[in-house]
């Protein structure tokens, strides 16, 4: 079974505890797991034009889509997946 490792930088420092916690309860789940309802990928063709060229900018124009992340209420991470690994944008 493959566990998904979140990378978590400097966004980490910044986060509260609940949304730490919430972080730690992804790694000990499987994409198939994590991916639903309020966690889901976005086609890149489904971005807005602005976020297509900023993609582009960051020499990330070559994947198929981004991975949303529900944290609480509105706020999100926003992602790629590179196998197992969540990169945060």
């Amino acid at each position: 079974m493959n566990y998904v490792n979140i990378i978590m930088y400097y966004y980490f420092l910044s986060m509260n505890m609940i949304y730490c916690n919430k972080m730690r309860e992804w790694e000990k789940m499987t994409w198939d797991e994590i991916l639903g309802k309020r966690d889901h990928a976005i086609s890149i063709d489904k971005l807005s034009s602005e976020a297509q060229k900023r993609l582009i900018e960051l020499e990330l124009d070559d994947i198929d889509e981004i991975i949303s992340l529900h944290l609480d209420g509105k706020k999100r991470l926003i992602g790629i997946r590179d196998r197992n690994i969540f990169r945060i944008l």
